[in-house]
């Protein structure tokens, strides 16, 4: 069985984490984690979507996504999960991308209103192919307008700038060295940022946190979360 539709789901409670098995029993074909993901079912035995139970792939992403961001990472596990389905032949290659809130019948805040902010990265991370780069992307270095830097809990460092589009982005150094990784947003749902200062916290294990003024004046407050620091909190106002 081949289904044309893919509904996105959160768990609606707690933090993300890669305990998944504690909502496997909610019908979803797999869900995703901080740092993997986990196949349940296959679409034609789920029963996690009113009304499409039965005829859609169904993933659900770990945690309350009303407060915690869809990372980058976050997408990238879904494509993973979603190739996973194609190469078994059960989705087509480029299918309708539904959010459970938007699918007939539902009445539900899922899958969070953070999951929304990243809609367009989600949908392009449920189609056939390379894994999706973060949307929309950074302009050319010489557009950003603040920098800040620090090094992360692996030793490399790590670049944090405004760009001109007045969003958030990121980039580390290559396990290599010498080369650069793609710019990533951690916007996080926000715009509008002014300064950056980011820093290594050494307690408990050399966290990197991240403190931004915006153009209004209030100052926010995100650090990275994981097991492998490839996760960021939501943003915490910190204004005085």
């Amino acid at each position: 069985m081949t289904v044309n539709r893919v509904t996105i789901h959160h768990e609606g409670g707690g933090s993300p984490s890669d305990n998944v098995g504690r909502f496997s029993e909610g019908g979803y074909c797999c869900g995703i984690g901080v740092t993997m993901w986990e196949h349940w079912r296959w679409p034609e035995d789920n029963w996690a979507t009113l009304n499409f139970n039965g005829q859609d792939v169904t993933i659900c992403l770990s945690g309350n996504r009303m407060d915690h961001d869809v990372t980058p990472n976050d997408i990238n596990l879904i494509h993973q999960a979603f190739q996973f389905y194609y190469d078994n032949g059960k989705v087509i290659a480029v299918p309708e991308v539904v959010a459970h809130r938007n699918s007939p019948g539902s009445a539900t805040a899922c899958p969070g209103d953070r999951t929304m902010n990243v809609w367009n990265d989600v949908v392009n991370a449920c189609r056939a192919g390379a894994a999706p780069g973060p949307e929309p992307k950074p302009p050319e270095e010489e557009d950003f307008v603040d920098l800040a830097s620090a090094i992360n809990h692996d030793g490399r460092p790590v670049v944090v700038q405004v760009g001109g589009d007045k969003r958030l982005y990121y980039r580390i150094r290559a396990a290599t060295g010498g080369d650069w990784g793609d710019w990533k947003d951690l916007s996080g749902g926000m715009k509008d940022f002014a300064t950056v200062t980011a820093f290594s916290n050494p307690a408990p294990m050399d966290t990197i946190e991240v403190f931004v003024t915006m153009e209004n004046g209030r100052t926010f407050h995100r650090w990275q979360t994981g097991a492998d620091k490839a996760g960021w909190s939501g943003w915490a106002d910190v204004t005085l």
